[in-house]
């Protein structure tokens, strides 16, 4: 199975796709070859479905939010921020 040149990128995919089923079923050496195929359908496929576009290129401190709470995730938090400096606030005022 080392020569996987000469396979059709449909044979590849479908080889590929049989022996990663393999591999999760539990077959002992289907996770090497199962590997070798994907690696091989990965590397003819190269840049051409390649999207730069749904690359995340914000700094590390602006992704420590989920993806779907966006603007309202932060809102969110520093209004929780505010309200918790609030209640201590009080709490401090109210056992002077």
């Amino acid at each position: 199975m080392r020569n996987v040149e000469g396979l059709s990128d449909r044979e590849l995919e479908e080889l590929a796709r049989v022996w990663r089923k393999r591999a999760l079923e539990g077959e002992l050496h289907a996770r090497g070859t199962a590997h070798l195929l994907e690696t091989e359908a990965r590397r003819r496929v190269g840049l051409a479905r390649f999207d730069p576009d749904a690359l995340d290129l914000r700094s590390l401190a602006d992704r420590q939010f989920l993806p779907h709470q966006g603007l309202g995730g932060r809102l969110l938090k520093a209004g929780m921020l505010a309200a918790g400096i609030t209640l201590i606030l009080l709490l401090l005022v109210a056992y002077r």
